[in-house]
């Protein structure tokens, strides 16, 4: 498999990979044969077929030698394709299970940036219910927001926001 890989014969590289791995699957070369079925299918441009084999690996092999390397693969496909939640799921497995992981730093830092992501995208929703007078729908959203992401540079607009519109509505006294 590895020499139809490095000669290009990617099709026949991508069957041999796959004989590997299905009629030896307790092997450790598995794990790794799968992980060439998928950059074979990368360098062919079809990177669905390559995600949906790295998903298949780490769920067969999660402690394999390459399953860092294919959930941070799963995670910048997904978030190229703006797939932002689930970017951050596989950039967090790293952080969660593979602290001596040579990109580990990396992974943290893109959690870190996809939560800022993630909040800033329901905080517009909410500001959204704010500008069309909706205090109270605002309040609440506003509320979900901030409880749902507390340590995110969001949230003293959340805080300035349901404040303004508690005095929008009158409520003066739950301004904080």
């Amino acid at each position: 498999a590895d020499l139809y890989y490095g000669k290009k014969e990617l099709e026949r590289a991508i069957r041999a990979y796959r004989n590997v791995y299905t009629s030896y699957p307790a092997s450790p070369e598995a794990a790794r044969a799968m992980y060439g079925e998928a950059w074979s299918y990368n360098l062919i441009e079809q990177p669905d077929s390559m995600e949906l084999v790295l998903q298949e690996m780490v769920k067969k092999h999660p402690k394999a030698e390459s399953a860092a390397d294919a959930y941070f693969t799963i995670g910048d496909y997904r978030y190229n394709k703006k797939e932002y939640q689930e970017a951050r799921t596989a950039y967090a497995h790293i952080v969660s299970e593979f602290p001596a992981y040579p990109r580990f730093e990396e992974a943290k830092q893109l959690v870190h940036e996809l939560e800022q992501i993630a909040a800033y995208l329901e905080y517009e929703k909410a500001i959204a219910l704010f500008d069309a007078k909706d205090y109270a729908g605002a309040i609440v959203e506003l509320d979900r927001v901030l409880a749902k992401y507390p340590g995110t540079d969001i949230a003293l607009g959340c805080k300035a926001n349901i404040a303004s519109s508690y005095e929008q509505l009158g409520q003066l006294g739950k301004a904080k």
